[in-house]
């Protein structure tokens, strides 16, 4: 098995979006405070990478551009 870990790049906001909601999204309704992740959008991501944030991404055998 191989896996690859490394940092998302600014080009990569999108997945980076997506893997967010997606992992949060079990959670709508049950989290009280609710977690801001599912009120983020793609331009959130991209303005917090100009920010000087970071994601990071680790993939097992699938591809980035799902």
């Amino acid at each position: 098995m191989s896996f690859e870990i490394r940092e998302a790049k600014i080009e990569e906001a999108d997945i980076v979006f997506r893997t967010m909601q997606e992992s949060f999204m079990e959670y709508s309704g049950k989290l009280n405070p609710p977690s801001g992740a599912l009120s983020e959008t793609t331009q959130n991501v991209i303005n917090a990478f100009k920010e000087g944030g970071g994601a990071v991404l680790a993939w097992n055998g699938i591809s980035a551009d799902r």
